[in-house]
């Protein structure tokens, strides 16, 4: 669940904001009604920067673990960013 919140009003809230991003909530901080940036746990953006999270999104599109090392292995570097990007996109897009 996000709570929203403007940088005004979090500016006089932060520690309680804070509080609610330690405690698993997501908090999107925005500016004239825009979001703008989001408070999130340092477990989650740990989680979301590590490499076992790449993985399982790269997974979840259809890339597994051996077509990566065979990617990775057998292309360019940018090759294989394309078509992980390409595959990417098709799976945001196709939401049937």
């Amino acid at each position: 669940m996000t709570d929203r919140h403007s940088i005004a009003e979090a500016r006089r809230n932060l520690p309680a904001l804070i509080r609610e991003a330690e405690n698993g909530k997501q908090v999107e901080l925005t500016r004239r009604g825009e979001p703008v940036a989001m408070l999130i746990s340092h477990q989650a953006f740990k989680y979301l920067t590590s490499p076992q999270f790449g993985v399982a999104l790269l997974q979840r599109i259809g890339i597994s673990r051996p077509t990566l090392t065979f990617l990775t292995s057998n292309s360019t570097p940018t090759n294989c960013l394309e078509m992980c990007a390409k595959r990417l996109r098709d799976a945001i897009f196709d939401c049937s």
